[in-house]
């Protein structure tokens, strides 16, 4: 396929996330060796997440600059499958190699959908 979805609930999940109260999704374009990964957080406190991509599960090598495509801004690089970024309380961040998309936006909690 074109494109490949890796859901942090999967037996065998492409990237591993600590804290692991930090969900994520990747959506990979193994022919073009990219992918994009969604972090969400709930936290009402800034958050650091690692992350540790599984080259073997994603399907091709993952290190690779991180850039943020709405300024431009290089957030530093996937290093030997590591990459460590800061979440802001309620904010969703988005890197793709070799790009870095964030999306600003109030995330409503599930407990509190109606917000």
């Amino acid at each position: 396929p074109a494109t490949t979805v890796h859901n942090y609930w999967a037996d065998s999940p492409a990237l591993r996330v600590q804290p692991d109260r930090v969900k994520w999704l990747v959506v990979a374009k193994p022919a073009e060796r990219t992918y994009c990964v969604i972090l969400a957080s709930y936290a009402t406190e800034p958050v650091r997440v690692d992350l540790a991509v599984a080259p073997a599960i994603l399907g091709f090598p993952a290190d690779g600059p991180v850039q943020d495509v709405l300024t431009g801004q290089n957030l530093g690089a996937v290093e030997n499958n590591r990459f460590t970024i800061d979440l802001l309380d309620r904010q969703v961040r988005s890197p793709r190699r070799p790009q870095k998309v964030r999306m600003r936006g109030h995330v409503p909690h599930p407990d509190n959908a109606a917000e």
